[in-house]
């Protein structure tokens, strides 16, 4: 019978930790994943209902739209922002609300004229990576907790494997953004920084660890480098640095499940298993 989802997790951030205390932190972050995962989308879909005004004008007047097409994007993208977030928070009906939330991140980037800006389309590439994270971290407990469904016959050629796989590359992809514009000494510093445990998550190796020291590293970088509050309330960067900081706390969240998930079947991590 396989173990490729049955196996004890290894490589844990908490295994230095008594196991009641390091099963309570372990609950304790995973909560506050789900919380950062939900962050751009709240975000966004309040920032739409506050100031609903300028998003029509933007999308009718300057891309263009009819106003029932203006009125139908902004519409399905409080609803499916509000609602997913609810529904990830209550991990509940997972699926519908990822899917959901995924498509109002497609359509807003082609809405908006966004489509062939390299730096924004990835961020949203990395936060859907996120929301297929938690979508896979759920799907691996309940393989766990019902062996016997016939998913672990699957092996490294299931579905799930193959989705842990993707769902970390994507989530990835949201370093690149580091590359792009000037080279200052945070960029620079940050790079090299990150460069090692990127790598590491995209292979599957220490996978989990790796997420560990990534997510805190966002959180600290994401204050000195997106920090939209810093600035003044009619400053022209604020807008896109609001953005961006929420979309990194997005992508903190999913690697906060990252560190429970583990990298999955197609990994270096289960490969050393195997061995």
């Amino acid at each position: 019978m396989s173990g490729a989802y049955l196996a004890p997790q290894t490589n844990d951030p908490f295994n230095s930790i008594p196991p009641a205390k390091a099963r309570a932190i372990r609950e304790g972050v995973q909560h506050f994943a789900r919380v950062l995962l939900t962050a751009t989308f709240v975000e966004d879909a309040y920032r739409i209902v506050v100031d609903y005004n300028s998003q029509m004008r933007f999308l009718t007047v300057q891309r263009g739209l009819w106003w029932s097409a203006a009125t139908m994007v902004l519409l399905c993208s409080v609803v499916a922002q509000f609602g997913g977030s609810i529904a990830l928070i209550a991990n509940r009906y997972l699926a519908p609300a990822i899917s959901s939330m995924s498509a109002v991140l497609l359509l807003q980037t082609v809405c908006y004229g966004y489509l062939f800006d390299v730096s924004f389309f990835i961020r949203n590439i990395s936060v859907i990576g996120s929301l297929c994270v938690l979508f896979a971290n759920e799907q691996q407990k309940e393989v766990r907790n019902n062996p016997f469904n016939g998913a672990f016959n699957l092996g490294g050629g299931s579905r799930l494997t193959y989705m842990q796989l993707v769902s970390r590359v994507l989530v990835a992809l949201l370093f690149l953004s580091l590359i792009g514009g000037h080279w200052t000494w945070m960029r620079i510093v940050g790079g090299v920084v990150v460069a090692l445990p990127v790598t590491a998550i995209v292979l599957g190796y220490k996978a989990r660890s790796s997420a560990a020291v990534l997510a805190v590293f966002l959180l600290i970088a994401n204050v000195a480098m997106n920090g939209f509050f810093w600035y003044p309330a009619h400053h022209p960067e604020r807008d896109f640095l609001k953005y961006y900081f929420f979309q990194t706390l997005t992508v903190t969240g999913g690697l906060l499940v990252l560190t429970e998930m583990g990298a999955g079947g197609l990994s270096l991590d289960e490969r050393n298993k195997d061995i």
